[in-house]
């Protein structure tokens, strides 16, 4: 029974997507099938969402580098800072040297609140050479002092570490004459 709710659940949210020409066929490394990948709306970066778990495609990125170029990412020490979606959650589950953080302002650093650890990004509690990867998604343009919270990132990596920060691309056009400012 549970499965046949399901099917009727999958088909009442992709068949008006289908019905509308705003699907993507393709592979979803998050939930690892073949899928439909529907588009809720113009902003595809977070909103052509996996039929099946409703990845959106910068958590499928970050899923998908760790696969193809870290295909041994489960048995590394890794550090995500800020976790959100279900790249985390994929990462919380499979993966048993990862350790996610969140910054708490009211929480001593190096403590635990809601099952994240609390660290602040430019002054992290963790030893030297902890982690074999440390992974970002949308966080250092919440940083302060940017050159600091790399610094520690830096810190923490073992020799050979990897970080994989990612940040939100932002295109400005700019005036076409000689002096123009961005729009």
């Amino acid at each position: 029974m549970s499965r046949i709710r399901s099917a009727w659940r999958w088909s009442r949210y992709v068949l008006p997507h289908v019905i509308r020409r705003q699907v993507v066929f393709g592979f979803c490394p998050i939930c690892e099938h073949r899928s439909v990948f529907c588009m809720e709306g113009e902003w595809l970066r977070d909103q052509l969402k996996c039929a099946r778990c409703r990845s959106i495609p910068r958590w499928r990125a970050i899923v998908r580098v760790l696969e193809t170029f870290f295909p041994n990412w489960r048995q590394m020490a890794i550090h995500e800072s800020s976790p959100g979606g279900s790249s985390s959650a994929k990462l919380a589950r499979e993966c048993r040297g990862c350790v996610q953080t969140h910054w708490y302002p009211d929480v001593p650093a190096g403590s635990v609140k809601d099952g994240y650890r609390c660290e602040n990004l430019e002054q992290q509690t963790f030893p030297d050479a902890s982690f074999d990867m440390v992974i970002t998604q949308d966080v250092f343009e919440h940083v302060l002092d940017p050159a600091r919270g790399f610094a520690e990132v830096a810190r923490t990596l073992k020799p050979g570490g990897r970080p994989r920060l990612h940040r939100p691309l932002v295109l400005l056009e700019a005036d076409a004459r000689p002096g123009g400012s961005p729009a």
